[in-house]
């Protein structure tokens, strides 16, 4: 199942280039698309993996939660994907302070 999670997203869409006739040549056209449809799948991924990352957090923070306590946070938060790795390395310094007490 797919986390409920939003990531920041541009804050605009980029601009869509008018077709020029190009000087380039058809191999370096056909290149470049390939690149960049590599690239588009790579981001895309990412992004994936972001998702599940700030989803499993959350879940993990809800879980932790008391029954008084709200775990998760505002559900129409965005998050960066700076954001996101901060909160993991804070719920990963929180789970080692939790195994240390234990110990």
């Amino acid at each position: 199942t797919r986390p409920n999670v939003k990531l920041r997203s541009a804050s605009r869409k980029p601009e869509t280039p008018t077709r020029r006739k190009s000087a380039v040549p058809g191999k370096v056209l056909h290149a470049r698309e390939c690149h960049n449809n590599v690239e588009k799948q790579y981001r895309t991924r990412l992004k994936l993996h972001f998702e599940n990352l700030l989803g499993m957090i959350q879940a993990s923070r809800a879980k932790d939660a008391g029954p008084d306590e709200d775990g998760e946070a505002n559900p129409d938060h965005c998050f960066s994907r700076g954001g996101v790795l901060d909160a993991a390395r804070q719920r990963i310094l929180t789970l080692e302070k939790e195994n240390k007490q234990l110990a």
